[in-house]
């Protein structure tokens, strides 16, 4: 590993710790990651904007303090300390307000916090530059906090310039305070914060915790957000739009964000069997052996187990994997079913339903078929009371407000929902038959029949499931299978994996039984057991065409 004696006196162009990083990178010195190399491309047109200034003292100051009081720092966390504090524009606001932080467990980012927030309450002197640690769980939200409490009790000196209690410390001269939160959306609205930091938003299903917290930002100066994490195995959620904005920001789509994407991972999924490529995902690697040793161990027993191998590729190496051999497609795939839909008005299709549980979820689609593409359109219904039991992994207010879901307010969801649905939607389409699992068609059969919709009775389980498992995994593969801007079916479908008995026949299986749902893609699955078969276009020849030929 290069020192600072190593570099050509050249490459000091910006504050040590700025530069240190960029020439350790470029250089290959310190083995990084593709987002690495971006972001030090990024920074420089940043750095070299009009106006933009390096306030060299605050960071010498905060990096002295953070090493003097909690631990010697590494280029890496010297490079982003220094954005945080000290890189200004012409009009004295921050560069970046938003800082990113996505890398492998190990890395250290609780630790670093630590550091930052006991520093943020002086850095620039603002009085009540409040800063809120927020997570989903206490334990999570009180791991920094407790770090800096634990530091000012066993420090005389600090107890002169700090009052401090198990929830609240407060900055004596600009009366700045620290605490931790917990709580749902709609609990803390109106906070008068400096800075707010969001630990562990792989957790976070979508946006609502953000939005309510970061509301009141802005009521002081030099505001900040802090989003700090491992990858995790929610999809679609508030991280993954976060990976979104970051691609945009290096391929120069995004102009506008204040985001530093300071993100840590590996470059593919084979890399994980060379160990040297960790310090890609776990920069920390280089500088602690102990930590080395830990994750080989998890390694080694992960080549024994899919899962742990999953559980390690996600949390250790920030690739988000699923086990390709029972994931009923992989993410990219689910994905790429958001696509455009046509006009589909008066054409040939066929329904199903799945209604397994009457007082929890039951979704209703009907499914097209245009070429090699197929077309589901999906609603399900929720009674309200499963909601009460359960946190479901997914955003249902959205779904609602969207049109994908409609919540029932009675204690069961009764067929005349779902008959009433078709019946809509025969207005529109030319709805052939409605597919139902024999689980339920008795107590749906007569219902729809009074509303003269065709219910066909279809087997459910490892004889349709084989059946059709070919035809699923190429539909997702070749991208043939089409959602549409239906983000409810993408969380349905991503909630399957495919078991395989002993036989090597296959069965689609929920992941987690409570608060993943599976109806939706079990409405597809019926739908696709009764489909008609394709029958390519006749052509026909252009009478007209060969008439002039011939002349």
């Amino acid at each position: 590993m290069a020192t600072i004696t190593d570099h050509p006196k050249n490459v000091f162009r910006y504050h040590k710790a700025i530069s240190e990083w960029m020439y350790l990178v470029e250089s290959g010195k310190f083995l990084a990651c593709k987002e690495q190399h971006q972001l030090i491309e990024y920074v420089k047109k940043k750095l070299n904007e009009p106006g933009v200034y390096i306030d060299n003292k605050k960071i010498d100051k905060v990096i002295e303090r953070s090493e003097r009081y909690f631990f010697e720092l590494h280029p890496f966390q010297q490079f982003f300390i220094a954005f945080v504090v000290g890189v200004y524009t012409k009009d004295n606001t921050l560069l970046f307000d938003e800082y990113l932080f996505l890398s492998g467990r190990g890395t250290g980012k609780n630790g670093l916090l630590s550091a930052l927030i006991f520093n943020l309450p002086e850095v620039n002197n603002v009085k009540n530059y409040n800063v809120d640690i927020v997570a989903t769980t206490e334990k999570q939200a009180k791991t920094s906090f407790e770090d800096v409490f634990d530091l000012i009790d066993s420090n005389e000196k600090l107890k002169k310039h700090f009052k401090h209690t198990k929830k609240l410390i407060t900055h004596k001269k600009t009366r700045s305070k620290i605490e931790y939160h917990t709580s749902n959306a709609r609990s803390k609205d109106g906070l008068r914060s400096g800075a707010i930091v969001f630990d562990e938003i792989h957790e976070f299903e979508n946006d609502d915790l953000i939005n309510v917290f970061s509301s009141g930002l802005g009521k002081k100066a030099f505001p900040r957000l802090f989003y700090l994490t491992t990858d995790g195995f929610v999809r679609g959620g508030f991280l993954d739009s976060m990976k979104e904005i970051v691609k945009g920001i290096f391929s120069g789509e995004v102009t506008t964000s204040k985001l530093l994407p300071f993100v840590f991972k590996l470059d593919s999924l084979e890399e994980v069997h060379d160990k040297k490529n960790w310090v890609k995902a776990i920069p920390r690697l280089v500088y602690d052996s102990v930590l080395m040793n830990q994750v080989e161990k998890e390694y080694n027993k992960a080549l024994q187990s899919s899962s742990k191998m999953i559980e390690f590729l996600t949390k250790r190496m920030n690739i988000p994997t699923q086990d390709a051999f029972t994931a009923v497609a992989e993410w990219d795939d689910i994905l790429a079913t958001d696509q455009e839909i046509p006009d589909l008005t008066n054409a040939q299709c066929v329904g199903a339903i799945d209604y397994a549980d009457i007082r929890d979820f039951v979704s209703c689609g009907l499914l097209f078929r245009v070429g090699e593409k197929r077309y589901f359109l999906q609603h399900s219904f929720i009674c309200h009371k499963s909601l009460k039991l359960t946190k479901f992994k997914f955003d249902i207010d959205r779904a609602v407000e969207e049109g994908w879901a409609t919540i029932i307010y009675d204690d069961m969801i009764l067929p005349e929902y779902p008959a009433q649905w078709f019946v809509e939607q025969k207005k529109k389409y030319n709805i052939l038959e409605v597919a139902a699992d024999s689980w339920r068609y008795s107590l749906l059969k007569d219902k729809f029949e009074e509303y003269n919709i065709k219910v066909k009775e279809v087997r459910n389980g490892p004889i349709t499931h084989g059946k059709l498992a070919g035809l699923v995994d190429s539909l997702f593969s070749l991208k043939n299978i089409v959602f549409g801007k239906d983000f409810m079916m993408r969380w349905y479908t991503n909630n399957v994996y495919v078991k395989f008995d002993s036989k090597g026949n296959k069965t689609y299986e929920k992941i987690e039984p409570k608060t993943r749902k599976t109806d939706g893609f079990m409405a597809f699955i019926h739908a696709l057991s009764i489909e008609p078969p394709y029958k390519p276009p006749v052509r026909r020849p252009n009478r007209r065409l060969k008439s002039v030929v011939g002349n």
